[in-house]
C-alpha cells in the first residue's frame, strides 16, 4: 500500500489511479493487493471498486493490456518453431494481408493495418522484443498463429475483466483486450513457473476457532511449451529488470492520448512445480 499511497496519493492532483497485484509463482498465492485509493462513494482518492481484480470480484471491467501481451506471441512463436533469428519486415504503417492468420477452425480475418510508436526496419524476435515494434509482433502473431496465441494466453489462466471469452482477434498481441492485474500477474507467473498454472488464491489456512482448519490446495495446470526459458529472448528484455540469480523479464506498456494507461510487469523464473 505505502508503494502506491507514496508515489501517487490518492488526492494527487492528476487523478490518476493505480494498483499492484503480486502472485507466488509456484504456488499462487496473492502476496500483494494494493492501490491509491480509500473505499467511499464521495470525495476525491474515494473508490468502492478494487482495481487490481476482476469484476465478479469487486473490480473493474479491466484495463487494455498493451505491450504485456506481447509475451503470448512470444511463447506462440516458440511453440510454432519459429527461429528468434527470423528476420521479418517491420515498416512502419505496414498492411497486413486477410486471411485465416494460422486459424485452422474456419475463422477468416480482413486486411489489417498496424503503426509503430517505437522503431520500424528489419528486426528478428530478439530485436523487436526489445524495441517492441508493433508491426513486428502482428507479423510473428500472423506467422504463429493468431488461434495459437490465443489458446497459449488461455493456458496460462489469462481471462477478461469482464469474466467473458478472450476473443481472437488481430489486435491481440497488441493487448487491445481488457484485462485485470491480477490476471496479468498470474500469467507471468505461469511463465515464471516453467508453464504450470497455479489458480491464485488469497486464503491459505483459517484456524480461528470455531471454524475447522482449512488448508486449501493450488489448482495446477500444465501449458507445456509456453514456459519462459533462460533463452536469448528472455535476454532481449531491459536488464534493470532481470534479477541477477536466475532468469526474469519485464514488460511495461503506456498509452497517452485522450487517456493514460501504465503497466508495468515482470516474472522471475522459478523452480518447477509438478502437478
Amino acid at each position: 500500500t505505502n508503494a502506491v499511497m507514496s508515489r501517487i496519493p490518492p488526492t494527487d492532483p492528476s487523478k490518476k489511479g493505480t494498483a499492484i497485484a503480486m502472485v507466488t509463482p509456484q504456488t499462487g498465492e496473492v502476496v500483494a493487493l494494493a492501490q491509491n485509493r480509500m473505499w467511499g462513494t464521495k470525495g476525491a482518492g474515494k473508490t468502492t471498486y478494487n482495481y487490481a481484480v476482476d469484476l465478479k470480484d469487486g473490480g473493474t471491467t479491466g484495463m487494455q493490456a498493451g505491450s504485456t501481451f506481447k509475451i503470448f506471441t512470444l511463447a506462440a512463436a516458440m511453440e510454432a518453431g519459429i527461429s528468434p533469428y527470423t528476420v521479418f519486415d517491420s515498416s512502419d504503417d505496414k498492411n497486413f494481408a486477410a486471411g485465416p492468420w494460422g486459424c485452422t477452425d474456419g475463422q477468416y480475418f480482413g486486411a489489417y493495418t498496424v503503426s509503430n510508436s517505437t522503431s520500424s526496419g528489419q528486426f528478428n524476435m530478439l530485436q523487436g522484443t526489445a524495441f517492441s515494434v508493433n508491426t513486428y509482433f502482428v507479423g510473428l502473431e500472423q506467422q504463429a498463429g493468431l488461434c495459437r496465441t490465443v489458446d497459449i494466453a488461455k493456458r496460462t489462466g489469462m481471462t477478461l475483466a469482464n469474466g467473458g471469452e478472450l476473443p481472437t482477434v488481430q489486435s491481440f498481441t497488441l493487448g487491445s483486450v481488457e484485462v485485470s492485474p491480477l490476471a496479468l500477474a498470474t500469467s507471468y507467473a505461469t511463465m515464471a513457473n516453467h508453464g504450470v498454472y497455479c489458480k491464485p488464491h488469497s486464503i491459505t489456512r483459517i484456524v480461528d476457532p470455531p471454524w475447522p482448519t482449512t488448508v486449501s490446495t493450488a489448482s495446477r495446470t500444465r501449458s507445456p511449451g509456453s514456459w519462459m526459458r533462460a533463452t536469448p529472448t528472455a535476454r532481449s528484455f531491459p536488464r534493470s529488470s532481470r534479477s541477477a540469480s536466475r532468469p526474469s523479464a519485464a514488460r511495461s506498456q503506456t498509452r497517452s492520448r485522450r487517456c493514460s494507461r501504465t503497466w508495468s510487469t515482470a516474472a522471475s523464473e522459478a523452480a518447477p512445480v509438478r502437478p
